[in-house]
C-alpha cells in the first residue's frame, strides 16, 4: 500500500519561522530586562557596601578623636576636618580637586574617571590613607560641620554665649554624594547614587 507523505506548504512553514521569530524577540527582551535590572541592582548594592565602609572607618575615627580646635584657628574651611586623638592630629580630606554636587550634570568625564574624587586620611607625619574605594565609587566634594564651632572655653569666655549651652559631646556632621563610578544621568542602568549625610559624635 502507498504511504502518504505530508510535507510542509510554503505558508506553513513561513507562519512557523514568523512564530519562532516572535517568540525569540520576546524571549531576549525578558533577558535583556532582567539583565539590566541584574546590573542596576549589584551597582545600587556596590554603592551601598561603600558607604557603609565609609560610615564605619568615620565611625572608629570617632571614637578615637576630638576636634582640633586650634588648627581651626589657623584655617577656617569646612572642606576639611582636623582631628586630634591621644597620639597624633589627622585631617579628613579629598585627593586633587573634587566637583560639588550641583555640578555634577549627567556623567563623569574621562579625566574624573582616571583621576577620581577620593575621601582620605592625611597622617601627622604626611602619610596617607584612603577612605574611598575608587573601583567601586566616586564622591562629590564633601562638606563638613563640626559642632561646636568653638571649643567649651571659647563658649563660656564669649558674652554672647551663655554656660549652659556648653555642649558636652561634639561631633562633626559630613555630607556628600555617593556615585557609582558608570554613573550617568540618563541612563537608568547606570544611574546610581546615595546621599551621604551623616552626624558622628566625637570624644569629649
Amino acid at each position: 500500500m502507498h504511504k502518504k507523505k505530508y510535507w510542509f506548504t510554503l505558508i506553513e512553514l513561513l507562519i512557523s519561522i514568523s512564530i519562532i521569530s516572535i517568540l525569540v524577540v520576546i524571549l531576549f527582551r525578558a533577558y535583556n530586562s532582567i539583565s539590566q535590572v541584574t546590573f542596576r541592582s549589584q551597582q545600587e548594592k556596590n554603592i551601598q557596601q561603600e558607604m557603609i565602609w565609609i560610615s564605619q572607618t568615620l565611625q572608629n575615627i570617632a571614637d578615637n578623636h576630638s576636634i582640633d580646635f586650634d588648627s581651626y584657628k589657623l584655617e577656617t574651611t569646612n572642606e576639611k576636618l582636623f582631628l586630634s586623638g591621644k597620639t597624633e592630629k589627622i585631617i579628613i580630606t579629598t585627593t586633587w580637586i573634587c566637583i560639588p554636587d550641583i555640578q555634577i550634570t549627567t556623567w563623569f568625564t574621562q579625566e574624573q574617571r582616571e583621576d577620581p574624587c577620593q575621601l582620605i586620611i592625611v597622617n601627622q607625619n604626611g602619610s596617607i590613607t584612603p577612605i574611598t574605594t575608587t573601583s567601586e565609587s566616586f564622591i562629590s566634594k564633601p562638606y563638613f560641620t563640626i559642632i561646636p564651632s568653638k571649643s567649651n572655653e571659647e563658649i563660656i569666655d564669649d558674652p554672647n554665649w551663655f554656660p549652659f549651652l556648653k555642649i558636652r559631646q561634639p561631633g562633626f556632621q559630613v555630607n556628600f554624594t555617593i556615585y557609582t563610578p558608570l554613573y550617568e544621568k540618563w541612563n537608568w542602568i547606570k544611574m546610581s547614587k546615595i546621599l551621604f549625610q551623616q552626624f558622628f559624635n566625637l570624644q569629649k
